[in-house]
């Protein structure tokens, strides 16, 4: 879902930024500072795509072997077109913000790109084109151009050039079209907007430094900056003369060079990073299991189920095929029931993977009150195959919300007959198994 994404990827920047924020503009390492910025917004923007699950985890749950998940759908009663939800709202408010966002970025971004091109243009020498317009109050560098008004070419072309193809050289715009994207993607969260403007900043540090190192004089530089500190470009990919804290670049200029022992708070960000992509994308041991271990087998009906479109469970035709007492990341051990979580030779049901679906498909009934209360929901149902093949213990491991779905779920899996139980060298032994089924009304 797109808000669930934008959301995720919003804390995700927002933790570490919090991080980011005793470096940025503080410190004198500009390099790092801006590998971490590049770093906290990449790793924001990828966090909610990322899956990690745990499926060894220390818990019996997590080792649990899972059954093919089943969906039973069911037409809702008296159904209607439905009227937008909130989620649908808010999803098309965020998607307009950021569609207008962009219309005006490639808008800007064209306009000043056709200036550009009327003006007259000129080389640098060093495979920049210079281009001269008398529009220019403040000089600013657009990909390979460098603008500037022909005032400033024939007294302060200096300063400028240097300036500004340090910037081309060190490819902030770059950096630029990542921050576009991000404030695009982040627009409501204002620690993206923060950091955007940090890394700018960044970005001016890093050209006043290599600027002073081209042996300018500090001050007579300094000065220049002032009296061209107005007219700051609007254009979201260009990297301005003056753009940013002018107060702050002249004393980042005149500051001491920070510790380098300093630069071990920025090893803060990395476990900051794992915990947070691991929290954002993470899925819960049950969950995770269940979405990876099949594909759906959906049963089509309107109050009853009419229609089987089942596939094999590869996963689970894998697991039986493959001994698991080969993986050694968990001890398989029962617990103090005597119930293993695995074994050696799964349990079969009688006819295998596929009668199991057909068995399942065709005792599973919607309940025809939760059709009408609008009940629909995920229940887990956990049991035991014992040593003689029958079924014991069935109980819930994770509710659907309504107990009409629960106890429906619960009587399907009582019903099964007897399995071939699972053995441990060569030996029977009871076995735990877990099997979501899904109910869901169709809109």
């Amino acid at each position: 879902m797109i808000i669930t994404y934008a959301i995720k990827s919003a804390i995700a920047l927002s933790v570490l930024y919090a991080c980011l924020m005793p470096l940025m503009g503080r410190e004198t390492f500009h390099r790092l500072n801006r590998m971490l910025a590049i770093t906290a917004m990449l790793t924001a923007l990828a966090a909610p795509f990322v899956h990690i699950r745990h499926a060894d985890g220390p818990t019996l749950m997590s080792r649990v072997v899972e059954l093919p998940a089943l969906t039973v759908l069911a037409d809702a009663p008296n159904a209607t077109p439905s009227a937008l939800s909130m989620t649908d709202i808010a999803t098309l408010i965020y998607l307009s913000v950021a569609a207008l966002m962009l219309i005006v970025m490639a808008t800007q971004t064209t306009m000043l790109m056709l200036r550009l091109h009327r003006a007259r243009h000129l080389s640098d020498g060093k495979g920049n084109t210079i281009v001269l317009t008398d529009s220019c109050k403040s000089p600013f560098c657009l990909f390979r151009y460098i603008v500037m008004s022909p005032y400033d070419y024939e007294h302060n072309s200096r300063y400028i050039l240097t300036h500004e193809q340090m910037h081309i050289r060190m490819w902030h715009v770059a950096d630029l079209i990542l921050i576009a994207i991000v404030t695009t993607v982040q627009w409501f969260n204002p620690f993206a907007w923060l950091l955007a403007r940090d890394l700018r900043a960044t970005h001016e540090y890093e050209a006043d430094e290599a600027v002073i190192h081209q042996g300018i004089d500090a001050t007579k530089y300094q000065k220049f900056l002032v009296l061209k500190a107005v007219g700051n470009s609007m254009q979201p990919f260009a990297n301005a003369l003056t753009r940013g804290s002018l107060k702050k670049r002249i004393i980042m200029m005149n500051q001491k060079k920070s510790s380098r022992w300093l630069m071990l708070k920025a090893l803060l960000i990395i476990p900051v990073a794992a915990l947070t992509v691991d929290a954002l994308a993470t899925e819960s041991a049950a969950d995770g299991l269940i979405e990876s271990a099949t594909k759906a087998a959906t049963v089509q009906e309107t109050t009853t189920v009419q229609e089987t479109k089942a596939t094999p469970s590869a996963a689970l035709s894998a697991q039986a095929k493959k001994p698991q007492a080969k993986k050694k990341t968990v001890k398989n051990e029962p617990d103090a029931n005597g119930v293993y979580s695995n074994s050696d030779v799964l349990p079969q049901f009688p006819g295998g993977v596929q009668a199991l679906l057909a068995y399942i498909n065709s005792t599973v009934k919607y309940p025809k009150e939760a059709i009408t209360d609008g009940k629909q929901g995920r229940s887990l149902v956990s049991f035991v195959i014992m040593k003689d093949g029958t079924i014991d213990n069935v109980a819930i491991a994770k509710s659907a919300g309504s107990d009409i779905l629960d106890q429906e779920a619960i009587r399907v899996v009582k019903s099964m007959p007897k399995w071939e139980p699972g053995t441990i060298k060569g030996k029977p032994v009871n076995v735990k198994f877990n099997v979501p089924i899904q109910f869901r009304l169709k809109k």
